[in-house]
């Protein structure tokens, strides 16, 4: 079954507490804007001729316990060929958004692939965010629309986006630095993996740096009776020795 790989750029969470029209209330949604991981190697290819490199790209986890009327598709192999009489739940879904030529409101290509969370996993995904902490990477397990290319190690896909814009996502994985060596990182931001620089900083890290501005802020103020002393002391051994 296919996999991509993208790696969040920023971060976002969203809260909304009302009644929908289809009955849906309280809405939790954590959201990334996304780019691939290493583009050049592992090339979504589009039958619209769009390059999957190039779209705006969104993930977000939707906190929802899912019940028993969720999507359900066919089971795939690792080439992308369905199994007959085979079934598996869908937990997500990706899709693809075509271009609008609006003068009054254009949008360019997109993709935006939505992943639904039980509460309980949703909660450990929200506890990194609140520490400032972005996965390193995120993948996703698609099906339908999609197979793997000609690469002999699978790592290219073809994804018929014409005909089937929307592919069911069965499993998701994501991976999150939350505490690094910053000697261990290899920064490779040309392969589209985030430099060190790219994370935000901790708590910790915030506290201090906030310790260490407050002594430089205190020698500061210091600083001019220092000066005055040092003067005193440079004219009283002026007036001594003159």
């Amino acid at each position: 079954m296919p996999n991509i790989q993208f790696v969040p750029t920023r971060m976002n969470f969203g809260l909304s507490v009302k009644e929908m029209d289809d009955g849906s209330k309280d809405s939790l949604i954590l959201s990334y804007s996304v780019k691939p991981f290493r583009p050049s190697r592992n090339e979504v290819r589009l039958s619209t001729g769009d390059k999957f490199e190039n779209l705006e790209g969104t993930l977000s986890f939707r906190c929802e316990r899912l019940g028993e009327d969720v999507l359900t598709v066919p089971k795939t192999d690792i080439l992308g060929n369905e199994k007959p009489g085979e079934t598996v739940k869908a937990t997500g879904l990706l899709t693809y958004w075509g271009a609008i030529e609006d003068e009054l409101d254009p949008h360019p290509a997109a993709y935006f692939a939505e992943v639904w969370l039980k509460p309980e996993i949703f909660e450990h995904v929200l506890s990194t965010a609140r520490l400032g902490k972005m996965p390193s990477q995120i993948s996703i397990q698609v099906v339908g629309g999609i197979k793997i290319g000609w690469e002999p190690d699978g790592s290219g896909k073809e994804w018929d986006n014409k005909d089937h814009p929307n592919l069911p996502i069965i499993s998701v994985s994501m991976d999150v630095y939350l505490g690094v060596d910053p000697s261990s990182v290899e920064e490779s931001a040309d392969f589209g993996e985030p430099a060190l620089d790219d994370f935000p900083p901790t708590r910790a890290q915030i506290v201090s740096l906030e310790n260490q501005m407050r002594q430089i802020s205190n020698t500061l103020n210091k600083l001019p009776t220092k000066i005055f002393f040092v003067g005193l002391l440079l004219v009283a051994l002026h007036l001594l020795f003159a």
